[in-house]
């Protein structure tokens, strides 16, 4: 036993040896190498002689900064997606609008007469029962929003409209 731990500080003495002989070369005696390589040089050996693998990780000066990044981001990005959105719903509402109204010029050159009802345009508009707007707000052109949950007639039933407003009434200022 004795040999052995002999025999490993013979090793573990080679291996400084080695170590500092290369340093040297480059930064010249022994004593010129820099004192924090030194330690780390020792630090990296484990009891046993072997290297040790180093741990590295984030400071939190670094974690800090990420996260303000992406902070920064999000500020710009929701925003510019919630619009988008509103904008998008505000097409589909005008689109739907758009095909109501046509058929209600449709029904009324067929039949002489405006629909009472959303239903009685079943003739013209596919699935209309299934016809909703989307959910969320929509841009008006007078400025602010609307919302609603059906499409309507208007009181004459020449105009179909969405929370009272007609086709013409939506999208961006």
């Amino acid at each position: 036993m004795v040999f052995r731990h002999n025999y490993e500080a013979m090793v573990r003495a080679d291996v400084d040896r080695l170590i500092f002989s290369s340093t040297a070369a480059v930064y010249g005696e022994p004593e010129s190498i820099p004192m924090d390589m030194r330690t780390e040089r020792a630090e990296a050996m484990n009891e046993n002689g072997t290297k040790k693998k180093r741990q590295r990780g984030f400071m939190l000066l670094e974690l800090v900064v990420v996260m303000g990044i992406i902070g920064v981001l999000a500020a710009i990005a929701v925003p510019k997606f919630t619009d988008t959105m509103t904008s998008a719903r505000t097409a589909r509402v005008q689109a739907d609008l758009q095909v109501l109204n046509s058929a209600i010029v449709m029904r009324m050159a067929e039949k002489g007469a405006a629909p009472t009802a959303l239903s009685d345009l079943s003739d013209y508009v596919n699935n209309i029962g299934e016809l909703k707007p989307p959910s969320g707000t929509v841009y008006l052109k007078a400025g602010g929003t609307a919302s609603g949950s059906a499409y309507t007639l208007s009181s004459d039933g020449t105009e179909a409209l969405f929370d009272g407003h007609g086709v013409n009434e939506f999208g961006k200022q």
